[in-house]
């Protein structure tokens, strides 16, 4: 008589789970192949799927356009405060996941234009700014400014961005930024990337050389790489 052991059925049970993992992964390589070249794939589905399942949206189309929305606005952009708009629509009760998914999506697009510009000329400039920007430059700053010195060399790097989250907003990403930072060098690069790439910048699977514990020095040699394979 066949006897199927423990082990062989939660294998069986995993089976769904692991082919989904896998199309999902194969919808980012082909629809962003430069995030996905640069990113921990696998580290990305997983986290994005997880997500996904908090917020009800467990559908083949909701959970890839999960994914998607996580490349184009940050692993974590539910919480970012950059986009409020983002947590109360995912957390809207009286609407079915379909439908958030579509409101979410359509409010993500109208962001990207906003702070993006036309074709993502916009971001393109900010960030060849940005990697010319020495974070020694708020040394000089008095204890009780360095928090508005960043402020302004955030607004000079990327303007557009600044003038559509708002004052509120950008003072928090700024906050934030400090949390973590040993010194006020850290400090402008944590806050840079927050306000660039997602306030979750620093464990995003799309951003690898941001993974926690790594350290600012090895961190920021990351960032530079990434983003002059990015401006090729």
């Amino acid at each position: 008589m066949l006897v199927i052991r423990q082990p062989q059925l939660e294998a069986f049970r995993e089976q769904p789970r692991i082919l989904f993992e896998r199309e999902m992964a194969s919808y980012l390589r082909e629809y962003f192949p430069f995030e996905a070249r640069h990113a921990d794939v696998d580290g990305w589905v997983r986290k994005g799927l997880r997500q996904a399942g908090l917020y009800g949206f467990t559908s083949w189309r909701d959970s890839a356009q999960y994914l998607a929305l996580m490349a184009m606005l940050g692993a974590d952009f539910p919480d970012d405060p950059a986009m409020p708009w983002a947590r109360a629509i995912v957390s809207d009760g009286s609407k079915d996941p379909a439908e958030r998914m579509t409101m979410l999506f359509d409010r993500a697009v109208e962001y990207l234009e906003a702070t993006c510009g036309p074709r993502g000329v916009w971001f393109d400039r900010a960030l060849a700014r940005l990697l010319r920007l020495d974070p020694g430059v708020v040394e000089s700053s008095h204890p009780r400014a360095v928090a508005g010195r960043i402020g302004e060399e955030l607004t000079r790097l990327y303007p557009q961005k600044a003038a559509a989250i708002g004052e509120g907003a950008l003072r928090e990403i700024v906050r934030m930024g400090g949390v973590e930072s040993a010194s006020r060098r850290e400090w402008l690069f944590r806050a840079a990337c927050m306000f660039f790439l997602g306030a979750g910048f620093a464990g995003d699977p799309c951003f690898p050389w941001a993974a926690p514990g790594v350290g600012f020095e090895q961190m920021y040699r990351g960032f530079s790489q990434w983003g002059e394979a990015y401006g090729r």
